[in-house]
Formats: structure tokens, sequence, C-alpha cells
């Protein structure tokens, strides 16, 4: 699999961006249980690692707000993930949007 190596973390970044996703429990929580989270430097996972985490856990406990089914691609070439990017979130939310618009719904 691509990308053996570890994920380098940029700290300031990637603390702001677990605070504003551990922000939205907290918004809506109607339960007592105190969470708790780790978010350490040490133990790198690979991308392979981590990919096969996420596996594992989104078929666990799917997202509740879900349109599409999961999944993770890795690639070599940005010009490759940029294709496909195309193929799989424009064109789906323009062909989406231009459907909800001619039935009188607002666009997603």
């Amino acid at each position: 699999m691509l990308f053996e190596n570890g994920y380098e973390i940029n700290w300031s970044e990637a603390i702001f961006k677990v605070i504003i996703v551990l922000r939205q429990p907290f918004v809506n929580r109607k339960h007592n249980d105190i969470p708790i989270y780790n978010f350490v430097g040490g133990n790198i996972l690979s991308f392979s690692e981590a990919h096969k985490i996420c596996s594992e856990r989104i078929l666990e406990i799917p997202t509740t707000k879900s349109i599409w089914y999961p999944w993770m691609r890795t690639f070599q070439s940005i010009f490759l993930y940029r294709l496909l990017a195309i193929f799989v979130h424009v064109i789906p939310a323009v062909l989406l949007d231009t459907v909800l618009r001619i039935m009188g719904k607002p666009p997603m």
C-alpha cells in the first residue's frame, strides 16, 4: 500500500481541527457521560494502519448524516486525485442540486 511512512502532524493545525470536530457532541449533548479523548504525537500511524482502523470503525459507528457509502483511496498523483474528485464529488453534487431545484426544493 502507498504511504507506508508515518504522517507528520502540524500540531497547531491538528489541535484546531480536533477542537472543531469535538465541539459538536457537546453542543447537542443529551447524556451525562464525559467522553475522554487522547491526542498525542508519539506512536505514529502509517496511512495503511489508519486506513484499516477507519474502515473498521466507520462500519461499526456510521455517521448520522452520510449520503454515500464511505470509502478511502490513496493516490501517488495529485492529478488522478483531482480527476476522481470531479467524478465522485462535483458531478454528483451538481446533478443532485439540479434535480432538487427542478423539484422546487433547496439544494444541499
